[in-house]
């Protein structure tokens, strides 16, 4: 039993360090810009020497990827808390309250928001697996907009797509 045990500790406080080594490189985008992430400054703070970061992280763009898809995933959660459009709503309103949301995250998140929406990094671009919760967060807005066409509250002339790309640029 006691084998089975160690690997769960094991995976844990290696999860709980990644999750330190993000927080603190967030702390370091906050206060040096987003382009000026130093490995070795999360590793001082960290209380680790920089070569013991590459136990958990590839690279710094690994990192940013960390911090990118953690942005998204959060996004996404936060977006599915927002109640789904209903009879009563009506487009304005509706896309109102959802952009007001989004843009107040993206102030409370201002080094998250940075990697998600512009590219601040030079020859950093997230990796597949990072962009896959920004790919969840677009598949509950389309779904929205489809519901708010469904309802009768947008133009259905409109293809959705188009729809949903104007949405994003506004949002972005």
């Amino acid at each position: 039993m006691s084998q089975e045990a160690a690997p769960d500790r094991r995976q844990l406080r290696r999860s709980q360090t990644i999750e330190e080594i993000v927080q603190l490189a967030v702390e370091v985008m906050a206060e040096e810009g987003v382009g000026g992430l130093s490995l070795g400054e999360v590793a001082r703070r960290l209380g680790i020497r920089t070569p013991s970061l590459y136990v958990y992280f590839d690279s710094k763009h690994a990192v940013y990827d960390a911090v990118f898809a953690l942005g998204w995933r959060t996004v996404h959660e936060s977006s599915l808390l927002l109640p789904e459009p209903d009879a009563r709503s009506t487009a304005v309103d509706y896309l109102g309250r959802s952009s007001a949301h989004f843009v107040r995250w993206c102030i409370e998140n201002p080094v998250h928001a940075q990697l998600m929406l512009w590219r601040p990094v030079p020859r950093w671009e997230p990796s597949a697996a990072a962009f896959e919760p920004a790919v969840d967060a677009l598949a509950v807005t389309t779904s929205r907009i489809a519901r708010l066409q469904e309802l009768g509250k947008l133009s259905t002339e409109v293809p959705l797509d188009e729809l949903v790309g104007a949405w994003t640029v506004l949002m972005t």
